[in-house]
């Protein structure tokens, strides 16, 4: 059985129809992206000056990081609100209550991966956002919010180009690679919570992020390391396979298909690249972290470089 067999097999759930067949063919996609560049949008940064984006979030989340990444790299200024994790008030007069949103141009986006693909789509054809949000099937669920059934879609300029067609293609399949190995494995948060220490510097970490009183950091402190620690070691006993193993092998899995090319996108990053650094960057504060670090082959320079645009592109 190969690795991202064992994924599947963790999720419980099927692997995306369009991601068939070992993970190792995403390397034969060739085209670079200084070969497509002139397809991604003659006026990419225009468009994004004249944005208005305000993103709802809370910053502890990996799908925050991702949505905040892709705009910072794209110098897309936003303006950022933290919901409130008690009372959420900040959505009350809001459509959605799922966490990222994303308002563009006035309209309300949710999704981490939709809201990269719009905005993506938007700065490649310079359509408007609901222009481009018209070619998502939207399927009603429960609590009257809706989901989109494939939030990969990126419009491209017509005709398509071989090349572009290539690069959108291994694009495509690094960013699905990333969510059925990764969160619809579920490897996240039983990795934060990994051991019982552990737990308790992330219970820490939490509290000063969403500001707890001073008074009521003693009591959490003494429940919610506990407490979280407790439903992961339940959540574990579900699935017969490490999970920080299987961490270090999904991104370890993932960067096989980047081989020895600077980013997944060859010269600069696409939405993989930007995908994957925020879920490594979104575990910074944590012990976790420097165990990728130190256990995944190449993903150090790989991370670094991805950092160092991050950092330039925010000064």
């Amino acid at each position: 059985m190969g690795r991202l067999d064992i994924f599947i097999n963790v999720a419980r759930k099927p692997i995306h129809p369009r991601l068939r067949g070992p993970v190792k063919k995403i390397c034969r996609y060739l085209v670079d992206h200084s070969q497509v560049k002139e397809f991604l949008g003659e006026n990419r940064s225009v468009l994004a000056q004249n944005l208005k984006v305000e993103l709802y979030q809370f910053n502890q989340l990996s799908s925050s990081y991702k949505v905040q990444n892709y705009l910072k790299m794209n110098n897309i200024k936003y303006d950022a609100i933290e919901v409130s994790l008690f009372s959420g008030k900040e959505l009350n007069n809001r459509k959605y209550k799922d966490l990222p949103m994303a308002v563009i141009n006035g309209i309300e986006v949710i999704d981490s991966r939709l809201i990269l693909s719009i905005l993506e789509s938007h700065l490649i054809t310079g359509k408007s956002i609901d222009q481009i949000l018209q070619k998502y099937r939207i399927l009603d669920r429960s609590f009257g919010n809706s989901w989109i059934v494939d939030p990969y879609v990126i419009d491209d300029v017509d005709p398509i180009s071989p090349q572009l067609s290539e690069y959108r293609k291994r694009e495509f399949e690094g960013r699905c690679l990333i969510h059925e190995t990764i969160h619809n494995s579920r490897l996240l948060l039983p990795n934060i919570f990994y051991t019982f220490k552990e737990s308790n510097i992330v219970a820490n970490v939490w509290m000063d992020a969403f500001k707890i009183p001073s008074f009521l950091k003693v009591g959490l402190e003494m429940v919610g390391g506990p407490a979280a620690f407790a439903l992961s070691t339940a959540a574990k006993k579900f699935y017969k396979h490490d999970y920080r193993k299987a961490l270090f092998s999904a991104v370890d899995e993932w960067l096989l298909s980047v081989g020895d090319r600077d980013f997944h996108g060859g010269s600069s990053p696409n939405l993989a690249d930007i995908e994957m650094f925020s879920i490594i960057d979104s575990l910074q504060p944590y012990p976790v972290f420097e165990d990728i670090m130190k256990n995944v082959k190449d993903v150090t320079p790989w991370y670094l470089r991805m950092h160092a645009l991050k950092t330039k592109s925010i000064q």
